[in-house]
């Protein structure tokens, strides 16, 4: 019967390494790459949460407007009947 060929390298079990300290090491790798990012100052923060809401509201009158002239121009062709 042959021998199996050993599924890690020289035979040699890969050490065990508890979660903790993996764990430990995963977000201290995540801290060290928060760090390199360049985040936005305040006043872009400000100056871009205006322009969401400028933005939101302007779409919200435009389809408001849309959605009223639509109704209106229906009426025109097809009038509503009462009675």
């Amino acid at each position: 019967m042959s021998k199996l060929p050993s599924p890690v390298p020289n035979g040699n079990a890969v050490p065990h390494v508890p979660m903790w300290s993996q764990l430990t090491t995963y977000f201290a790798g995540l801290k060290a790459e928060a760090y390199k990012i360049t985040w936005p100052t305040l006043p872009q923060i400000i100056g871009q949460t205006i322009l969401t809401i400028f933005v939101v509201t302007l779409s919200t009158m435009l389809i408001w407007s849309m959605d009223y002239l639509w109704h209106a121009l229906i009426t025109l062709i097809v009038p509503v009947r009462h009675g």
